[in-house]
């Protein structure tokens, strides 16, 4: 799956603070948006589970590509990225998405961009 066959049908977040995103916050999120995709041109989102009930469905996803640009002011490594990322939406009736609650492994993310130090190995 790439970025452009994401769903552009969320109304709102879970998250009580969206309804109140100031114009700047929202420029903000876009911004990071783009220089994601910027510094990652071939990531791709690779669905590993999904499960329905309801009007939810959760889904568990790897966010895979090769850090080729700047991001957050961490100069590009050539480092590939694994991440995991997990959300659960919540669907109107009609199958569009009204809420969305998203987890991501964001430590994971800046130890394999070489933003933070990775976990010493353990001895034995």
């Amino acid at each position: 799956m790439m970025r452009d066959q994401f769903p552009s049908q969320t109304k709102r977040t879970a998250d009580p603070r969206a309804a109140v995103l100031t114009n700047a916050e929202k420029r903000l999120a876009i911004d990071f948006s783009r220089s994601f995709w910027s510094a990652f041109p071939d990531a791709r989102v690779e669905p590993v589970d999904m499960i329905g009930a309801d009007d939810r469905v959760a889904v568990r996803l790897r966010l895979k590509g090769t850090h080729r640009g700047e991001i957050m002011g961490v100069p590009p490594s050539g480092n590939q990225i694994d991440v995991e990322q997990i959300t659960i939406f919540k669907l109107d009736g009609e199958g569009r998405c009204v809420e969305r609650w998203v987890r991501v492994d964001e430590l994971s993310f800046l130890q394999q961009i070489g933003a933070m130090p990775a976990p010493a190995a353990a001895s034995a």
